[in-house]
């Protein structure tokens, strides 16, 4: 926060506005409480700003005394355990300071006991628990008795002369108990509402009668209510998604003619994916649908940033209910031409783009910054979910009929369509909210001041934000492409869900016509075997997005998946066939180091890029970059499973040595990043 050094030194905290009973009913978010004591020639917070991908940490803190910066001996981060463990010295007069109560201490008062600076009789007087405990108990009320106006007389004059800047940031400077600054966040009439204070105990004292009062406490209540429900529900989609493009992949082995068994039973297939040349037909469906999705991501991401995302992603629901629906009927019409396959996959492939740069929209949406990596690496099993679910419900009805094996999850998707439909709410603001990127968590972190490096102007972002006076505008697809971080990543991906998606397409097949223990298993046996790829997925995509979190390094979390993920390949493809048990365990480990990264880039990476300070954390551009990078992925994705139509026929050994080479470029692009990060990890122990 910036101060002048003529204000004497000053602790404060800051909250949101609240419910107020106004004529249109609104929702507002939980009491998000910020505590800081700190001098007021403090004039820097931390912030990280990318020049290209060069990044560097603001020092935050200045000593009161000779206004030198402070080094910080201890954990990184501004939060209250690493605060703890730290210590503060200034590098000119050598002060020490350090973490007191619930806040930071660097007062002019505070430091080593040398120094001793005596302070008015009346400040000091302030800063006494007693007075602190009895001024809104009894001392404040009586002030109308003494010829002032009272508490209510008061506010109203106050708000009245506030008038002129309604809807702006309120400073309650020597905010005393917080009476003043209660009402006025109460009143639902500012963006915010920050109290200062000389004296820690009247904070204190603040933060005890902000606890007590129902109408924040239920606010909050109410508003992660609101986050559950939204998490829930955009899981429920994607997974949905997700379900109803497993079909193909179960339906491989039954439309392709049969592996030759010992008995000499085989089956001829569904014409035309039957004969010598059905797997290369086969490779040529999934590449339609990739394609299509992958080229319909980058318009769906324009879409994303203009259109209501409830709207939108009901319709993509709908739509790709109806196509897998469609596919299915050619079992029953007996349809036997390619071209008809290929248009439905087209269209599915073009509907079912929509999803996710809306999901990941709303859920960018409705959470903050703080924990994105686990909260998304758990939302975004819905993936692996889905993928055991479409795998389950396909496999069961397969015996009777390929047709009903896309007709089931196609009918799901659509009930899932019509829910979201009622009852998605895409964005805080539309439930009455503030968004989460203007809060911080009641747990009494020390405030963050986005500031650029060497004193920038935050107003050279590439986007305005309503932060600034201005509404927030979709970002360009080009300028959307030169944010720091989106290229490489875009790319990473690519060769990553190259590999998923071959496991998505293929793994049922390669199963039905590779011999566990010397024995074939059944289509239905497959199917369900394959889940085990997405199970480990599950753990993986939780496991990359809590490390990413721990050590806050996105790129070196990635890096790491992808560096195991080709060890774990190896495995399964030579010792995959020993035996069952063996089969689980090495398939389980692949999916584990494989969709990590996958998982982690496609939700909290995306994210992150998405709201990053250099777009000033503009919601709108949340879905283009989602979109950019989820797109080029996919184009990936396409190629992959074409790839592997082909050279499958060739042996099996090839698409494996494939999907090692696309590991290893995944990881490749991404040195640079995690060089940087570690880089700036190293400067922050120093």
């Amino acid at each position: 926060m910036m101060a002048s050094s003529s204000v004497a030194s000053l602790r404060f905290f800051g909250f949101r506005k609240c419910p107020s009973n106004s004529n249109k009913f609104q929702i507002r978010p939980r009491l998000p409480l910020r505590f800081c004591r700190a001098s007021a020639v403090a004039v820097e917070s931390v912030s990280e700003t990318r020049r290209g991908s060069e990044s560097a940490v603001v020092n935050p803190f200045a000593c009161p005394i000779c206004y030198e910066p402070l080094i910080r001996k201890g954990p990184s981060g501004l939060n209250l355990p690493a605060i703890y463990r730290s210590g503060f010295k200034c590098r000119k007069c050598e002060k020490t300071f350090s973490s007191k109560d619930m806040y930071l201490d660097l007062t002019v008062t505070s430091g080593t006991t040398e120094y001793n600076e005596s302070k008015p009789a009346r400040s000091e007087l302030f800063r006494s628990p007693f007075v602190s405990f009895v001024y809104e108990r009894g001392w404040r009320q009586n002030f109308n008795r003494s010829g002032f106006p009272g508490p209510d007389e008061e506010f109203e004059m106050a708000q009245n002369y506030f008038k002129p800047v309604a809807g702006g940031l309120l400073v309650d400077v020597s905010c005393g108990s917080g009476l003043f600054s209660r009402k006025f966040a109460q009143s639902a009439g500012y963006s915010g509402v920050v109290a200062l204070d000389f004296s820690e105990n009247m904070l204190r004292q603040c933060y005890e009668f902000m606890k007590k009062d129902d109408t924040f406490l239920n606010a909050h209540r109410i508003f992660l209510r609101h986050q559950i429900f939204v998490l829930l529900l955009t899981f429920s989609a994607y997974a949905a998604f997700h379900a109803s493009r497993k079909p193909p992949s179960i339906v491989k082995s039954v439309l392709g003619p049969e592996p030759q068994s010992a008995t000499g039973n085989t089956h001829s297939g569904w014409a035309p994916f039957d004969g010598p040349r059905g797997p290369h037909r086969l490779g040529e469906l999934d590449l339609a649908f990739l394609s299509a999705y992958s080229l319909g991501m980058y318009f769906a991401g324009h879409a994303g940033d203009r259109i209501d995302l409830r709207v939108l992603l009901s319709f993509g629901m709908l739509a790709s209910g109806v196509t897998t629906v469609i596919f299915g009927l050619g079992f029953w019409f007996g349809v036997h031409r390619l071209g008809f396959f290929l248009a439905v996959q087209i269209v599915s492939g073009l509907v079912q783009s929509i999803g996710w740069p809306c999901v990941v929209s709303v859920v960018g949406n409705w959470f903050g910054k703080s924990k994105r990596g686990l909260i998304m690496g758990v939302w975004n099993s819905h993936m692996s979910v889905g993928n055991i679910l479409g795998s389950v419900m396909a496999s069961s009805v397969l015996e009777f009929g390929w047709g009903w094996s896309f007709v089931l999850p196609g009918v799901l998707i659509m009930v899932v369509g019509v829910l979201v439909f009622w009852f998605l709410v895409p964005s805080p603001g539309d439930a009455g909210f503030e968004s989460p990127k203007m809060e911080v968590e009641m747990n009494l972190e020390i405030v963050e001041e986005e500031v650029g490096k060497d004193g920038e102007d935050d107003d050279e972002g590439l986007l305005q934000n309503g932060v600034t006076g201005f509404d927030p505008v979709a970002i360009g697809f080009f300028e959307a492409w030169r944010l720091p971080g989106v290229t490489p990543y875009a790319f990473c991906l690519f060769f990553s869900k190259l590999v998923a998606y071959t496991f998505l397409y293929w793994l049922p097949f390669y199963i039905r016509h590779t011999a566990v223990a010397g024995k074939h298993l059944s289509h239905k046996a497959a199917g369900i075997l394959s889940t085990v790829f997405d199970v480990g997925g599950v753990f993986g995509g939780i496991s990359a997005g809590f490390l990413s979190d721990k050590i806050e390094a996105r790129a070196v979390t990635s890096i790491l998946f992808l560096s195991f993920s080709i060890p774990a390949l190896i495995l399964y493809r030579v010792y995959g066939s020993v035996s069952m048990p063996v089969n689980i365990g090495l398939m389980f480990l692949s999916g584990y180091f494989v969709n990590g990264p996958y998982s982690l880039i496609t939700s909290a990476v995306a994210a992150d890029l998405g709201t990053q300070n250099m777009i000033k954390g503009n919601s709108k551009a949340l879905a283009t970059v989602t979109a950019i990078i989820d797109g080029t992925g996919s184009i990936g994705a396409a190629i992959g499973p074409l790839l592997t139509g082909y050279i499958s026929t060739r042996g099996w050994n090839n698409v494996f040595l494939m999907l090692i080479v696309s590991t290893s470029f995944a990881g490749l692009f991404l040195i640079h990043l995690a060089k940087a990060e570690i880089r700036n990890k190293w400067n922050e122990t120093k």
